[in-house]
């Protein structure tokens, strides 16, 4: 018993949060996949597939999707003109770590709009959403603490094909948040 887990576990607390639904389904620190462990023969699997140009060009758009939903975070807001969006951290590689900030805590402070909030209560938001988002069978998008602000999405462009990914399912992806997001 727990072969599976001690093997390939990496117990990691950002990937694996008790706050979020049916983590009793979560078998990502039973498998190999999950891991750091098996990332070079899936990178080398992937390059031997798509060759270098291939590789090139995929990761040239992952990076481009994630300086556009970066781009989107930043600029989005609502008819009084409050941020929808603000970004916790800059935009690391593929990564963007973001709030949705609901109507209820929106801040007139446009430069800063986590400044004048409450991040406990920002800390609840995300763990709802996605709830709202899963029953509703719409992405899902993980969320973490990063440094001292509690449950960030954390939306990670990886190996997506070029065809799957585009802008416009990052728009989607945000209008979705703020559809879910909107009464809380």
């Amino acid at each position: 018993e727990g072969l599976l887990r001690n093997a390939n576990g990496t117990n990691a607390a950002y990937l694996f949060q008790p706050d979020k639904e049916n983590t009793e389904m979560d078998f990502g620190d039973k498998t190999i996949q999950c891991g750091r462990k098996v990332d070079t023969l899936k990178l080398w699997l992937m390059w031997k597939s798509l060759g270098d140009v291939g590789l090139e060009r995929r990761v040239d758009k992952m990076y481009s999707l994630a300086r556009y939903m970066a781009q989107q975070v930043n600029s989005i807001t609502d008819k009084e003109g409050r941020r929808c969006f603000a970004m916790v951290v800059p935009t690391s590689v593929t990564n963007v770590v973001f709030y949705f900030i609901p109507p209820s805590l929106r801040s007139s402070n446009t430069s800063d709009p986590l400044s004048e909030i409450n991040l406990d209560q920002l800390a609840s938001v995300a763990p709802k959403i996605k709830s709202q988002s899963q029953r509703a069978g719409k992405a899902l998008i993980g969320f973490q603490p990063v440094k001292q602000y509690p449950n960030c999405w954390r939306m990670v462009f990886a190996g997506a094909k070029e065809d799957m990914m585009t802008n416009e399912t990052v728009d989607e992806i945000l209008a979705d948040i703020m559809e879910f997001g909107e009464d809380l």
